[in-house]
């Protein structure tokens, strides 16, 4: 009986320094912005956020029924808004702090402030 304990221990001390364990989520509410063409609208959403040693994980949920998600690995990244292929616009040309995805004709983007984990 004592060795099986010490094998459970060893077991659970191993599955715990597993990279993959080291792992955490948040969600947030937030104020989200829609562009389409020259409008950009105000549009609350929840966004949560997941990521462990080798993913990373966002859903958004925005108001006006739009989903977008964004999955990275290390050896893919698959952005999809409403289920289609979408675009994440690189931070060097957004303002401070925002994460943006636009659609695959940049006709509609939705943009967030302050999205980590």
């Amino acid at each position: 009986m004592k060795k099986l304990r010490y094998l459970s221990l060893t077991l659970a001390a191993l599955l715990l320094m597993n990279p993959s364990a080291y792992a955490g989520c948040g969600e947030m509410e937030a104020q989200c912005l829609v562009i389409k063409g020259e409008t950009t609208t105000p549009a609350s959403c929840t966004i949560t956020v997941c990521a462990n040693a080798s993913e990373y994980l966002s859903d958004w949920s925005i108001s006006d029924g739009t989903t977008l998600s964004h999955t990275s690995s290390a050896d893919k990244s698959t952005i999809r808004i409403n289920g289609k292929p979408g675009y994440q616009i690189p931070y060097d040309i957004l303002k401070d702090n925002l994460t943006c995805y636009g659609n695959a004709d940049m006709s509609q983007v939705y943009c967030a402030k302050d999205v980590s984990l």
